[in-house]
């Protein structure tokens, strides 16, 4: 008897598991398309729990309040932009860099989420707290890929990475926004190569 117990115990356990990550997805994608459609101040977690078909409990029990549960979803919405690339060259770096921003800005989430973080309020205390947050992280970009490019002798010690990073990101968000046309493999090419003519090590 006990041991039918523990395998049924073992089965359930195993479906939690098998749940859990479609549960966190559906919870964040969620999040994310509340938050396109609402912006942070008017979100709530009972309409992101009702579009995530679960109970809002499942959420606190993940995510203590609103500001947790924002941060994780823009995280992981933008999770890809954020990967620090290694590929053995600063230009080759900075391109598969430039390649995640243009398909995530380019995106239909990341369209929704620029607007809606434009319209907040930059005195919206949590939301700024969060995206200084996010900005901490997008920050350990340029510096792991300068000091990579520092150690093969690429650039010169003293190049600012995250003013480089800076002018990568706001070129390509121009295009994208400004412009309504995501840069093509050539155009990103050609940005990179003008940001890197002035970078390259002194003689």
């Amino acid at each position: 008897m006990a041991t039918k117990r523990a395998k049924k115990a073992t089965k359930a356990s195993s479906r939690s598991a098998l749940r859990g990550p479609e549960v966190v997805h559906d919870i964040l994608e969620s999040t994310i398309q509340e938050l396109a459609q609402v912006g942070y101040a008017a979100l709530r977690v009972e309409d992101v729990a009702q579009r995530a078909q679960v109970h809002k409990t499942t959420i606190y029990r993940r995510y203590p309040d609103k500001a947790e549960l924002v941060r994780e979803a823009l995280r992981q919405a933008f999770q890809t932009a954020l990967a620090i690339p290694d590929t053995g060259s600063l230009r080759s770096d900075l391109l598969q860099v430039g390649t995640a921003l243009v398909e995530t800005f380019s995106s239909d989430r990341g369209r929704a989420m620029g607007l809606m973080l434009m319209s907040e309020s930059p005195d919206h205390v949590p939301l700024r707290r969060i995206m200084e947050s996010l900005r901490s992280q997008h920050d350990t970009i340029p510096k792991a890929v300068l000091d990579n490019a520092v150690a093969r002798g690429e650039i010169r010690s003293s190049v600012d990475g995250k003013l480089l990073l800076q002018a990568l990101t706001g070129t390509i968000h121009y295009h994208v926004n400004m412009l309504h046309a995501p840069p093509t493999r050539k155009v990103l090419e050609a940005i990179v190569d003008l940001l890197l003519q002035g970078a390259n090590p002194q003689t």
